[in-house]
């Protein structure tokens, strides 16, 4: 919050002293009153008193508790897709305001995932001053499928993907009942006889 002001007197009109946390906040004499800046997140207990002189006793501490909640922030995740390689993957983070530090957790666990499937991401900032989180889903996908090389005999063979096997086969089926010869039709028969026999 922005600094404010603030009204403090003793009847004996003597100066006051603040005492306070001032990794919180800070007082200072703005003429007639005070100016309380809040410089972090927390709660400080500020007592005021007036030590007395000569002519007065010291009076009785007032004491007041200020409560200073975080400022909200936002976590915009990032690094959510990944291949598969065998190195653990983990999420990044931009934060505004900037640069703020986040920690993660992946389906509940601080260490970043290795193996292939979906996460559940939080990413949550950890800041005295400020607070916020993100959520989402980390995926690590699996590589394609290549094919195969090897040798045997001095010949080179591939192992083709599964619709590359596919196809070839539909292919070779062709070409072989091209070259089949099956039963020819009766007439067709006794004219290949007589071509070869002649005439009986």
């Amino acid at each position: 919050d922005a600094p404010f002001t603030f009204t403090a007197s003793a009847s004996s009109n003597l100066n006051i002293i603040f005492e306070y946390d001032p990794a919180l906040v800070t007082i200072a004499k703005q003429g007639q009153k005070f100016l309380l800046t809040i410089v972090g997140a927390g709660t400080t207990v500020i007592t005021a008193t007036q030590p007395g002189n000569r002519n007065y006793s010291e009076a009785p501490p007032v004491s007041q508790t200020l409560v200073v909640n975080k400022a909200a922030a936002t976590v915009t995740l990032g690094s959510l897709s990944f291949t598969y390689d065998g190195t653990p993957k983990p999420a990044t983070a931009t934060t505004s305001p900037a640069e703020l530090a986040v920690t993660f957790s992946y389906n509940g666990s601080a260490t970043p995932p290795t193996a292939a499937g979906s996460y559940t991401v939080v990413g949550t900032i950890n800041n005295s001053n400020y607070q916020g989180s993100a959520s989402g889903t980390l995926a690590i996908n699996m590589p394609p499928v290549a094919g195969v090389c090897g040798s045997s005999n001095g010949q080179t063979f591939r192992t083709a993907p599964a619709t590359e096997r596919h196809v070839h086969a539909r292919d070779h089926r062709r070409h072989s009942n091209q070259g089949r010869i099956g039963p020819l039709p009766h007439a067709r028969v006794r004219d290949v006889a007589r071509a070869a026999l002649g005439d009986v």
